[in-house]
């Protein structure tokens, strides 16, 4: 089943070269609605405003696991924390680490959804496809 290029994107990550590729890869395959964020705070905050506001969320988050204050993981719990509509958006977490505490930690807090770099295009795109249908 295809992904709708409508879909409303939102990448977390605080390396700028990493956002970059994200959002190349993102345009390439059609998405025209991407939130870049350089780390969990800006992220979270970007949310709240959206809620407050009323305006539409994000429809998928990609977050890195590995960011300077804030995790990936933090990320998730803040989401969580705030219930309703926000709890809901599919999360995947992206991270060069693959260790088994990493992946216990996540999964301890309803993580369902993990990519380890590095990966391709391709693998990106299944990825999201299986999550979102």
């Amino acid at each position: 089943m295809a992904i709708s290029s409508s879909l409303r994107i939102l990448v977390i990550d605080d390396d700028a070269e990493i956002r970059q590729t994200l959002h190349l890869i993102l345009q390439n395959i059609g998405f025209k609605t991407i939130k870049m964020s350089p780390n969990g705070k800006d992220a979270i905050e970007y949310i709240d405003a959206q809620l407050k506001d009323g305006l539409s969320l994000p429809q998928f988050i990609m977050c890195d696991y590995d960011m300077p204050g804030m995790t990936g993981v933090s990320v998730f719990q803040s989401l969580k924390d705030r219930g309703g509509e926000a709890v809901k958006i599919p999360f995947l977490l992206i991270s060069g680490m693959s260790d088994k505490n990493f992946i216990l930690e996540a999964r301890d807090i309803g993580i369902k959804y993990i990519l380890l770099k590095p990966f391709t295009q391709q693998t990106l795109v299944k990825e999201m496809a299986r999550i979102l249908n």
